[in-house]
């Protein structure tokens, strides 16, 4: 729980960076993935957190991130930036 935890700063900080509702979202996927490629949480997040704790639980832990983008999407469709 503590690495998802961990994942949400640097994602919201970037998304918050971006007065523009698609390039904060673009920012924030960035930030993601980069999160995504470190060691420590790929391990733990991406690979071994599903056989721990199981896919239910690992949906839970990151349903903050997962709000995060539906957020992002929305925004950017409610300023006609993308089409939905």
């Amino acid at each position: 729980a503590r690495e998802v935890e961990t994942m949400l700063a640097p994602v919201t900080q970037a998304y918050a960076q971006k007065a523009d509702p698609w390039e904060a979202f673009e920012e924030g996927c960035g930030a993601f993935l980069s999160e995504c490629l470190e060691p420590d949480v790929h391990r733990i997040v991406l690979l071994d957190a599903f056989a721990a704790i199981g896919w239910e639980e690992m949906r839970n832990l990151e349903a903050p991130l997962l709000e995060l983008m539906n957020i992002g999407v929305s925004r950017a469709i409610d300023a006609g930036k993308i089409t939905p």
